[in-house]
């Protein structure tokens, strides 16, 4: 009977201390601004995004993030970046966005916050 109970109390310490174990979380934010009505990120977007990583390094349109070959990463669309978080493990967390500038529909400029984390299990 002995053996059982330390069996059982062996199994729940192990459970426990596994439980034990913390996840290590990114977080990555990006900023984007953009005309009202545009679609793509080469009419505007391409002088007005960046991505915040956390590690000291801001990737903008004049130091694009690269592939695992070397080459820059060229974005689309908007879309198109928030997708390519997304392939890389990436979950949005929150965003926002305000107008700014001119106040008329044509001229009006949007910019917008994404807050993005991972968690990277161990």
């Amino acid at each position: 009977m002995k053996k059982l109970i330390l069996m059982a109390v062996w199994a729940v310490y192990s459970f426990t201390a596994s439980a034990q174990k913390a996840d290590n979380v990114k977080y990555c934010e990006v900023v984007t601004a953009s005309k009202a009505w545009s679609t793509t990120v080469n009419n505007v977007m391409t002088e007005n995004y960046f991505f915040d990583f956390g590690n000291g390094e801001l990737y903008t349109p004049q130091h694009p993030p690269k592939d695992a070959q070397g080459k820059n990463i060229e974005f689309n669309s908007s879309a198109d970046m928030l997708n390519w978080l997304g392939n890389k493990g990436y979950e949005l967390v929150n965003s926002f966005s305000f107008a700014f500038g001119e106040r008329s529909m044509a001229g009006e400029r949007w910019l917008t916050h994404y807050s993005f984390k991972k968690v990277i299990h161990k």
